[in-house]
């Protein structure tokens, strides 16, 4: 992973960041499974489930 900071004018800075897919594909796995439960899909079949 490397990081790039640019200080811009009025107290502004840009940030480049770069990572490997392989660890940019980790982190969205992590991501998910840690939310899992907290994200819903509409029209998915545990919603159709709970409205019969």
């Amino acid at each position: 992973m490397s990081l790039k900071v640019e200080n811009l004018e009025h107290n502004m800075a840009k940030l480049t960041i770069e990572v490997s897919a392989e660890e940019f594909e980790e982190a969205i796995k992590h991501a998910y499974v840690k939310n899992k439960n907290k994200i819903n899909i509409h029209g998915s079949v545990k919603e159709k489930l709970h409205r019969l």
